[in-house]
């Protein structure tokens, strides 16, 4: 919802500015373009400012300290993929992964500087967007892109679920239990795609599982008079995506905790890492039991008051 709401206003905007739509194509492809020769020679530096840090203190991101200490523990010298659950309305633990310029204790320095940032292809095609993600160093999800990631020797940050994660998520404020009384659900799709678990056990790497909590709390708790109408529409289009795409569009752009109070911090919990070389990329056998592996290692991430459901 709001990717199809960007690209529509974004291109619309670039077109006006331009006076021409074949002009506005041709400015983001040659930008694009232009950026990615740039990257090429290491010209990243959004990936060493310090953006990605403070717009996850400000939005309440962190990790546990239990997470911090599992971090720690890592293995500097293996390739790592940071496979983050659920997507959201915004992929949220990414912003800790993003940037590495400004690194705290939680994440040792050769790790961060290693860490790259899968992106979905689609934000290629929103003006703007693309060159933003471009200077933090994003890979894209082509797996030509990826694989010359791995080849420089790149850890993965990514979030499993992708574009399915985002727009098929069981969550509604209907339901919204209290977390006092019982627990909060944390809806999971479950792909049969396994990609990344192939390419980390081609390339001996580890899977790290990340589970973020209260990552949709954070933007349908924001205003009451929004999140009304997002349930009313919800109720009557029986669409519930809609509620956390409405929510997220209001809240974002305004800066989120300075003009509301949301419950709840986003968690970022950080599970044992599986050892991927342990399995044959050339088994779907094996590449199913480590599906399986990665799917039970976040079910035990979830908590006292969370519960992860697979969907």
């Amino acid at each position: 919802m709001i990717l199809i709401l960007l690209f529509f206003v974004l291109w619309w905007v670039l077109a006006y500015l331009c006076d021409s739509l074949l002009v506005a194509v041709a400015l983001h492809l040659s930008t694009a373009l232009a950026l990615a020769v740039f990257l090429a020679f290491g010209w990243n530096w959004l990936r060493v400012s310090r953006l990605s840090v403070n717009v996850a203190r400000f939005l309440g991101v962190r990790f546990t300290h239990d997470g911090a200490l599992v971090l720690q523990q890592l293995d500097a010298r293996r390739q790592i993929f940071f496979a983050c659950s659920p997507h959201g309305t915004a992929s949220l633990p990414l912003c800790l992964f993003a940037g590495h310029g400004a690194c705290r204790s939680d994440i040792p320095s050769e790790i961060a500087e290693r860490t790259a940032i899968m992106g979905h292809w689609l934000l290629l095609l929103l003006p703007g967007v693309c060159q933003f993600f471009q200077l933090y160093g994003v890979v894209f999800s082509a797996r030509s892109t990826v694989e010359s990631a791995l080849d420089r020797g790149m850890n993965i940050a990514l979030c499993p679920s992708g574009m399915l994660g985002k727009t098929s998520s069981q969550f509604s404020i209907d339901t919204m239990p209290d977390p006092m009384s019982q627990k909060i659900p944390i809806y999971i799709p479950r792909r049969e795609r396994i990609g990344f678990l192939f390419l980390a056990a081609k390339r001996k790497a580890l899977v790290v599982p990340v589970l973020s909590r209260n990552e949709d709390y954070l933007f349908t708790d924001a205003f009451p008079s929004i999140t009304a109408l997002a349930r009313f529409i919800s109720q009557l289009t029986n669409n519930h995506w809609f509620v956390e795409s409405l929510a997220a569009m209001c809240v974002t752009p305004v800066g989120g905790r300075w003009l509301i109070k949301p419950r709840f911090d986003v968690e970022i919990q950080v599970g044992a890492p599986i050892d991927a070389a342990l399995f044959d990329p050339s088994s779907k056998t094996s590449m199913a039991t480590l599906e399986k592996q990665y799917c039970s290692s976040l079910k035990a991430l979830e908590g006292r008051v969370h519960k992860v459901i697979f969907t």
